[in-house]
């Protein structure tokens, strides 16, 4: 893999998804090992990590909204895309006369008997 190819895949993460779940690992990660190391009583370190462990689930439950947000939008974006080029396409099939007389590749009817091009 070339340091070009690599780039244009980095580019090509618009999400950052990957990017979140690392940072969100990595705070998780520091808080759990800075608060086993601080000195504190067993009941406070308890609740801490509790408190750490709801915040936790709070900005992954974020993130996962904005992740699945995301998704609903380009998805609905790829409908819209393919919609245009259907109607696109059906426009410049009329306009050039390759809808009449021949079937329509597209939904694989066909005129006439033998199944295919029509002479």
């Amino acid at each position: 893999m070339t340091y070009q190819s690599y780039d244009e895949y980095g580019r090509g993460m618009e999400s950052g998804a990957g990017f979140l779940m690392g940072l969100l690992s990595g705070v998780a990660l520091g808080v759990g090992v800075g608060m086993l190391l601080a000195p504190r009583s067993g009941a406070q370190l308890r609740e801490n990590l509790a408190q750490s462990a709801n915040d936790l689930q709070r900005a992954a439950s974020d993130s996962i909204n904005q992740v699945s947000s995301k998704v609903r939008e380009t998805a609905e974006r790829g409908r819209d895309l393919i919609n245009r080029t259907r109607e696109t396409w059906g426009e410049v099939r009329d306009q050039s006369g390759m809808g009449s007389g021949m079937g329509s590749s597209t939904t694989g009817s066909t005129t006439g008997t033998g199944g295919g091009y029509v002479s």
